[in-house]
């Protein structure tokens, strides 16, 4: 068995959570392959790992009271956050704060898209929401992933397979509100998390490790020669689905195995890891505004340079954004 954290929480996951959003924050400063290369399944681990600690309700009253905690665990986060963008925009960027404006952030706010598009004809832009736009995905995903396993018993398995594959035709059609279709794919993905909780990771580890990372990298190689594309939920991108699902999954894998070496072999590294993963939430937030300080990260025009001054510098406002809570925890009690 793994050991844990604190009796609630599990080492490697955290330590798995913890490299995802690193990646993160690489994904969205560097172009290209190695850009595809995270796209391809940083955001479908962090939908899996949610799945892998959470219990499953066993009646309506246990699934309202799970629901009304995830809404001010993630989708208040998510409001303050999109406000926070908005007052900063205001403050810094001045624009005129006519209807047009005011409209754009209700329908930022009605989608809540990760990416802009357009609607309606004439088409009228929908900007995008920004990176708060998956905690509302996960809060709706999670609750509605739980409330099908809670009505439909067995049947609840087909059902979330049927209505994963529905939201990948939908997204290519219509982009719904609160990123619906999107929604319905991550059902598949909570899907697989369910089922992972009984993968035996100290079974064969290093192959296990070797196979996971050869089906990962030899799909996505196909995938970007074929369709020259890679998975990325927000702009609703399923290249040669379901292959790019596959690659999904099996860089999950790979990031979950990776981390069960890690903690037995690298205990200096599994301790920060491991931190930073038990406090991703908070990570999230603070890479979500580090376009404040983007002059301390733009300043070569080689993007890993950029990107590696980025995490460097996210990580040090995270840690003391980590401290302040906990100064301010201390001081309330």
């Amino acid at each position: 068995m793994t050991k844990s954290l604190t009796p609630q929480r599990i080492e490697w996951i955290d330590c798995a959570k913890g490299i995802a959003i690193v990646l993160v924050v690489l994904g969205h400063s560097v172009y290209g392959m190695v850009r595809g290369a995270i796209f391809s399944f940083h955001m479908p681990l962090f939908f899996i790992m949610s799945c892998l600690t959470y219990r499953l309700s066993t009646d309506m009253g246990q699934l309202g009271s799970k629901a009304k905690k995830a809404f001010f665990h993630l989708v208040i986060p998510a409001l303050v956050l999109f406000a926070l963008m908005v007052l900063f925009q205001i403050i810094l960027e001045q624009p005129t704060l006519d209807l047009a404006f005011w409209r754009g952030k209700g329908l930022s706010l009605v989608f809540a898209s990760g990416s802009q598009f357009f609607i309606g004809d004439p088409q009228i832009h929908v900007p995008r929401m920004g990176i708060p736009w998956f905690l509302i995905v996960l809060f709706t995903a999670r609750t509605l992933f739980d409330l099908l396993h809670l009505k439909l018993g067995k049947a609840f398995v087909p059902v979330c397979i049927l209505l994963s594959v529905a939201g990948v035709v939908i997204g290519r059609a219509c982009w719904l509100p609160l990123s619906f279709d999107v929604t319905l794919v991550a059902l598949g993905f909570l899907l697989f998390g369910y089922w992972l909780r009984r993968w035996n990771f100290q079974v064969c580890p290093w192959i296990c490790l070797i196979c996971v990372t050869g089906i990962w990298a030899v799909s996505l190689v196909f995938t970007e020669l074929v369709d020259g594309n890679y998975l990325e939920m927000s702009m609703r991108r399923y290249p040669l689905y379901p292959l790019s699902i596959v690659t999904a999954l099996a860089g999950t894998m790979m990031v979950s195995q990776f981390s069960n070496l890690l903690i037995q072999y690298l205990s200096w590294v599994k301790k920060p890891l491991a931190f930073l993963g038990e406090h991703s939430m908070d990570m999230l937030c603070v890479h979500t505004l580090d376009f404040l300080w983007a002059e301390l990260y733009s300043f070569s025009s080689h993007s890993l340079i950029c990107a590696f001054v980025r995490i460097l510098i996210d990580l040090a406002v995270f840690i003391l954004f980590v401290q302040g809570k906990k100064l301010i925890k201390e001081k309330k009690s």
